[in-house]
């Protein structure tokens, strides 16, 4: 009987380690205040061995959709296109205006990080920084 108490009183202990543990984890994946993509992000591409900087200016957002444009240079020199995208949980997924270009870059705090490309090159590594 004391054996099966003990086991019981354990059991108990572990359960709610178990859910404050699981709290805490929900409590450090707060939900990104949208507002926070407003502004520069600046950083790099990478692909193929070739690298150049990169540069995300976010302009507006109305109705959750972001308005913006990209920059990247280095490569085959500057490119530059206007952009529509959407916040979806933690990932910020674009669309250039003409459908050329796309984007899905993972929210981190400050940074964003992911993948990119266009009608011929995809896996088109990017990281940037927010400028506030």
């Amino acid at each position: 009987m004391l054996a099966a108490r003990r086991f019981s009183v354990a059991l108990s202990i572990g359960a709610t380690l178990c859910l404050l543990a699981h709290g805490l984890a929900c409590a450090q994946q707060a939900a990104i205040d949208p507002q926070s993509l407003l502004g520069e992000c600046t950083g790099t591409w990478a692909y193929k061995g070739g690298t150049g900087g990169w540069f995300l200016t976010l302009t507006r957002l109305e109705n959750a959709i972001y308005y913006g444009n990209v920059k990247s240079t280095g490569g085959q020199g500057n490119v530059f296109y206007d952009l529509t995208g959407a916040l979806e949980g933690d990932t910020f997924k674009y669309t250039s205006i003409n459908g050329a270009q796309h984007a899905e870059l993972k929210v981190d705090g400050d940074k964003m990080a992911g993948t990119g490309g266009g009608r011929v090159v995809t896996g088109v590594e990017i990281s940037c920084q927010m400028k506030k």
